[in-house]
């Protein structure tokens, strides 16, 4: 009898294994890695936040969480991504829902938040501040109000791009007051914090975060904040609602999505542990001075505020009419080749003076496979007349002087942060811009015209800020050209991207004679950075310098000091030396005295795994600057980085070009480029005490 039961036992058993489904009997969930997808350049709030969360999951989970920017198309790219593969539970997308084109009433999406996805949680959400210029006399807004009406049509708001949070309560704001200001669209928040600081706008509409680090802080005054209480990094400026403004509530709200299809217990699973993460006294001290309040949703809720946005006309209204300026609006400048943020693809125009009889389709967006940047140069390379392509203007030889222009490059639709996409052999016949980062034009200007187009693009950008890039040993023109665009693109840089390229041979064997070319750049690099400070519009340039470009770079900025004014000089606010190829000795005691004495902020990368820097200690007899390998370069006056432990795809095996292709450094690049941020405040750095009481920074594990 019992030998009978037991075999029963076992066929039932059998019969319920061949009567259940395969994913009833597979391993139990995480059994593999999770990539968490960020649909917007590395360096945003979002991306920090992100690379917070995969950290802290990955520890709950016990499976690596790696963090993957898919910039594009205001952030449809990543999101469509994510809504394409596998329901599994190991693709997720953490997003900013407040400005996807969906939930903000645009034109129909490449994909749709409640179709093709499923919630997991409302992590946490941000409220957009209204801000003045301390020059405008309204310490409340019913004064700010009361100063617009006495100055009708004069009085312009800035807001980044349409759809965006800061569009949004702006639009909100100017409906619900019914004021006679007019918008003013920036592409970002740092735009359009930096036109405040130029004086281009005297209000604007943006996030807490980038208005809580402004600088100067006594510039500017906050007036109110959305949401529906105060915010507790700002207990003293009111809400909306308590300045008597009932409809202003736009926020930033992000948001973890799964794939449509995904099984609950998973989405259970997910939401049960974020929810722990972003509950957590440790994550909340984390973020709680960048302005973001932590929500901790469950999906249902979620779900609900995605109904909402979806079904609001409110939202659609209030983008259809921002969106296109009205009559007694300034248009913005006209689009112009040069895209150094998402894709933006606007509404189809509106007939002038003929009223439409019935409702116009929308149209379905067109996102191309390619952006282009435009990138400013100057360069004391031979120039070549008889050459027939771009990448062969500009020859290794010394020209003797300084040759001006702008150059085209793309950045295909699939760019991922960090590469510079190449055809894996002969470049030169299978470039394809859709799939490569390709120099596509060059223009040569005079001096003269130089310097016209220059500052005539700082008027169209809105931005008074420029991103200097000097290369390294090793470089062409070519490579100059397209690296700089890439970190431009990469960081989201809002202003004009630039470089000077000095005469590199572009081979590997001629590092002693690029040293010598080196020097001699020194003095037309000097008097290029010259006419910059001078004679352009710029009021705030960053100079950002890789291996051996440091030593042309320091040595042409020293002896600037000596040529310009030191109100001239100061507008060069950062001095960045990614890996500096320069004797550690005579950095510490002649170059770096020299660079702090400019009152400019410097920051110094180094790396004890830089295989190049490692070599060159070998050929120069003396430890690098750069390399930390026998110990990091630490001068009071300069916040040293130690970036051992960043990602990097070794570059050649050695290492050595991580400022670039690094997400970890890129990231911290636009922490600092674009929001200013000093090392004590930018995500994914801690401090370590240092002997001579002069703290340096390293990248967290």
């Amino acid at each position: 009898m019992k030998i009978l039961q037991q075999w029963c036992a076992r066929l039932v058993a059998a019969v319920m294994v061949l009567a259940c489904p395969m994913g009833v009997i597979a391993q139990p969930y995480p059994g593999k890695p999770l990539l968490l997808v960020v649909p917007y350049a590395a360096g945003g709030v979002t991306d920090g936040l992100a690379r917070l969360v995969a950290q802290q999951l990955a520890t709950r989970l016990g499976q690596a969480v790696t963090v993957e920017n898919k910039p594009g198309a205001m952030g449809q790219v990543g999101f469509e991504q994510v809504a394409k593969s596998a329901p599994d539970g190991y693709t997720l997308v953490l997003g900013n829902i407040g400005i996807f084109p969906g939930t903000a009433g645009q034109a129909t999406p490449l994909v749709d938040l409640q179709r093709d996805f499923v919630p997991v949680s409302l992590l946490a959400q941000m409220p957009v501040v209204l801000i003045v210029d301390s020059s405008v006399p309204a310490n409340s807004v019913k004064e700010l109000l009361d100063y617009a009406a006495a100055r009708p049509g004069q009085v312009s708001y800035g807001t980044s791009e349409t759809g965006s949070s800061s569009h949004r309560a702006g639009e909100q704001f100017r409906q619900d007051t019914k004021t006679t200001m007019t918008r003013a669209p920036f592409r970002t928040d740092a735009a359009t914090l930096t036109a405040l600081a130029s004086d281009n706008v005297k209000v604007a509409f943006a996030t807490l975060d980038g208005v809580a680090f402004f600088k100067p802080k006594e510039k500017i005054r906050a007036l109110a904040v959305t949401g529906n209480h105060r915010s507790p990094l700002a207990p003293g400026v009111p809400t909306f609602a308590e300045a008597g403004i009932k409809g202003v509530d736009a926020l930033s709200q992000y948001a973890v999505l799964l794939p449509r299809g995904t099984p609950q217990d998973i989405v259970a699973t997910l939401n049960k542990e974020l929810k722990a993460i972003v509950q957590s006294p440790e994550f909340q001290g984390q973020i709680a001075d960048y302005g973001i309040e932590t929500v901790g949703s469950s999906p249902q809720e979620l779900a609900a505020i995605l109904e909402t946005s979806r079904a609001s006309a409110q939202w659609a209204a209030v983008v259809k009419d921002g969106a296109e300026p009205s009559a007694d609006q300034p248009k913005a400048a006209p689009a112009t080749p040069v895209v150094t943020a998402p894709i933006v693809i606007p509404p189809p125009p509106k007939p002038a003076a003929m009223p439409i009889p019935s409702p116009v389709p929308a149209q379905p967006i067109q996102v191309e496979s390619y952006k282009v940047v435009k990138v400013f140069f100057g360069t004391d390379r031979k120039l070549v007349p008889s050459a027939s392509s771009p990448r062969d203007f500009f020859a290794s030889d010394r020209g003797g002087a300084i040759s001006y222009g702008n150059c085209e490059v793309s950045i295909p639709r699939d760019h991922k942060i960090g590469e510079l996409e190449t055809p894996s052999f002969l470049r030169r016949y299978f470039e394809n811009p859709a799939k490569h980062v390709v120099l596509l034009r060059l223009n040569l200007r005079s001096r003269n015209e130089f310097m016209s187009d220059l500052n005539s693009t700082i008027a169209e950008k809105k931005t008074n800020s420029a991103l200097v890039f000097v290369h390294g040993y090793n470089n062409t023109f070519e490579d100059a050209a397209r690296r700089t665009a890439q970190i431009a693109h990469d960081i989201e840089f809002p202003g004009v991207p630039m470089f000077y390229s000095w005469p590199s041979n572009g081979a590997t064997l001629s590092y002693v004679t690029d040293g010598n070319d080196a020097e001699q750049a020194i003095m037309y690099l000097k008097a290029f950075l010259k006419d910059l400070a001078v004679n352009s519009k710029f009021t705030s340039i960053t100079l950002l310098a890789h291996s051996m470009g440091n030593r042309v770079l320091t040595q042409a900025f020293a002896a600037l000091k000596n040529d310009i004014s030191a109100t001239k000089l100061r507008v060069f606010k950062e001095i960045i030396l990614a890996a500096p190829d320069i004797d550690a000795d005579v950095f510490k005691n002649n170059i770096a005295p020299a660079l702090v004495a400019s009152k400019a902020s410097v920051t110094l990368y180094a790396s004890s795994r830089d295989g190049a820097l490692a070599a060159a200690k070998k050929i120069n007899g003396g430890p690098r600057a750069g390399d930390s390998e026998g110990g990091l370069v630490v001068v009071k006056g300069i916040e040293t980085i130690d970036a051992t432990n960043v990602d990097t795809n070794l570059f050649w095996g050695l290492g050595h070009a991580y400022v670039a292709d690094s997400r970890n450094i890129l990231s911290d690049l636009s922490y600092l480029i674009v929001k200013g941020l000093s090392a004590p405040a930018r995500y994914g750095l801690e401090t370590v005490p240092d002997p001579s009481g002069t703290p340096y920074w390293k990248f967290r594990n």
